[in-house]
């Protein structure tokens, strides 16, 4: 069994063997006056795909784009 998928400098790394990779676009912005609110939905974002993808139940590996 592969390693699980873990946050590095905000970058999903290893995906596991076997999962089908079902790639999320994602459109935030990081500058300007929204950048703020912007890097924290990309905080969220980042946090509930690694929370799916180290879960053995779910079928797919979810990577952002």
């Amino acid at each position: 069994m592969s390693a699980p998928p873990s946050l590095a400098n905000g970058q999903l790394t290893a995906r596991p063997s076997g999962k089908p990779v079902v790639r999320i676009g994602v459109l935030y912005s990081l500058t300007g006056p929204y950048g703020m609110i912007g890097r924290e939905m990309l905080k969220g974002l980042l946090l509930a795909l690694e929370e799916a993808n180290n879960d053995d139940s779910f079928a797919f590996f979810l990577e952002p784009v």
